[in-house]
């Protein structure tokens, strides 16, 4: 079962440096409930993340395009909140 985990990253509303760690943090933390229940968590925020440093242009819009590629072979979905402000 594939399992993808969804949520905010911040870029868009300027979120610092530390607030996008964070949010890379609680989509791995999902992901690793997801695999010890023994699903494969597939985490585009994850992957994003860290190949975003190296694209050149609208990555965001890139990983959007790409995420709902991913869409059309999972099983499940989980939605993360957004964070407080």
């Amino acid at each position: 079962m594939l399992v993808m985990v969804i949520g905010p990253y911040g870029k868009r509303r300027g979120a610092t440096p530390p607030e996008l760690e964070a949010n890379v943090r609680r989509a791995r933390r999902v992901g690793a409930v997801i695999a010890r229940a023994g699903a494969i968590p597939i985490i585009p925020l994850l992957v994003g993340h860290y190949v975003s440093f190296y694209l050149i242009g609208d990555y965001e819009h890139f990983w959007e395009e790409a995420s709902t590629e991913l869409l059309k072979v999972c099983d499940a979905v989980v939605k993360l909140p957004s964070p407080p402000e």
